[in-house]
C-alpha cells in the first residue's frame, strides 16, 4: 500500500485544504512570518482580524534544500512577510541543477519567500491558532512542528508514492495543541503528540514515540503500509493516553495506556 497523495500532500490533507477553502471566502487574508534566528529557520502566524478562527487560518508550507542551501516558503491561503535571512516575492524554484532534490516535488506551490539556509540546524514551526495545515516538503534537518488551538493538519512530508527518489530525510517532533489534529510523521524517527481533542496519529517509517494526551485517539504505527513497502521494521512506542482509542499496531511495538 503507497501513500495516497496529490500534487504532493497526502488525502488528509486535501480533505482539510477542501473545507478550509469552503470557509475562507469570509476571512482575512493569512499572513505567515519566516526568518532565521540564529541555527534555527522559524516560521510563525503573523495574521491579524476579528475574532473568529477563520483569520487565523495558516497553510504553510516548507521545502528546505540541502544541495541549493535554500528554503521555499509558502503561504497558500495569503502571504509571506520575510524577516532577516529571507526575501520575499513569487519565488520560482531553482531545479537548473538537476539534483534528486529538484526532482522532489519541484515547485509544488507558489512560494512566497525564499531564506539562504547555510548554517540552519533545524525547523521550528508554529502556525498559531485556526485550522491550520503545514507541509514540511523535504529537509535534511529536524523539524519541530507546533499547531496551537485548532483542528490542524501538520506532515512533515518524506515518503511519496512510484519509486520517487528520496535524497534525504530528518527526525520530526509534531505537537497538535488542542483540537482535534491530522498529525503524520516521516522516515526518521519521529515524536508526535496529539494535545487535547480526537486525534489522528501516524508515525510512517521510523522508531517513533507517539502520545495521544487527552481524548479519544487513532494511531498506526505499521511500517510496512507506508511508502512502497520499502520501510524496515521498527518498534515503535505508543502512549494512548486518558482516553481509550483504536490502534493499527506491529506485533512487536509496545502499547502504554491502550485498551
Amino acid at each position: 500500500m503507497t501513500r495516497r497523495t496529490t500534487l504532493g500532500l497526502t488525502y488528509g490533507t486535501v480533505v482539510v485544504l477542501a473545507t478550509l477553502l469552503s470557509s475562507l471566502a469570509h476571512a482575512a487574508p493569512s499572513t505567515t512570518k519566516v526568518w532565521i534566528s540564529g541555527t534555527t529557520l522559524k516560521l510563525r502566524d503573523a495574521s491579524t482580524g476579528g475574532p473568529s478562527d477563520l483569520d487565523f487560518r495558516n497553510c504553510m508550507v516548507v521545502k528546505l534544500k540541502r544541495d541549493e542551501g535554500r528554503a521555499y516558503i509558502a503561504e497558500c491561503f495569503g502571504t509571506v512577510i520575510a524577516g532577516p535571512g529571507c526575501t520575499a516575492g513569487s519565488i520560482t524554484e531553482n531545479v537548473s541543477a538537476g539534483n534528486p532534490e529538484d526532482l522532489w516535488l519541484p515547485n509544488e506551490e507558489d512560494y512566497g519567500a525564499v531564506c539562504e539556509t547555510a548554517g540552519v540546524k533545524r525547523i521550528d514551526i508554529n502556525s498559531g491558532p485556526g485550522d491550520d495545515v503545514v507541509g514540511v516538503l523535504l529537509s535534511h534537518v529536524p523539524v519541530k512542528i507546533v499547531g496551537g488551538e485548532g483542528a490542524d493538519n501538520l506532515e512533515y512530508e518524506s515518503l511519496v508514492p512510484g519509486g520517487m527518489a528520496i535524497p534525504y530525510f530528518s527526525t520530526a517532533n509534531i505537537n497538535g495543541g488542542l483540537g482535534a489534529d491530522y498529525l503524520i510523521g516521516g522516515r526518521g524517527d519521529d515524536r508526535i503528540s496529539g494535545g487535547s481533542g480526537r486525534d489522528w496519529i501516524d508515525g510512517a517509517c521510523g522508531s517513533d514515540r507517539l502520545s495521544g494526551g487527552t481524548g479519544t485517539d487513532s494511531f498506526v504505527t505499521q511500517e510496512a503500509l507506508w511508502g512502497d513497502g520499502d520501510c524496515p521494521p521498527a518498534v515503535d512506542l505508543v502512549n494512548c493516553g486518558d482516553a481509550s482509542g483504536s490502534v493499527l499496531a506491529d506485533p512487536t511495538d509496545i502499547l502504554l495506556r491502550c485498551d
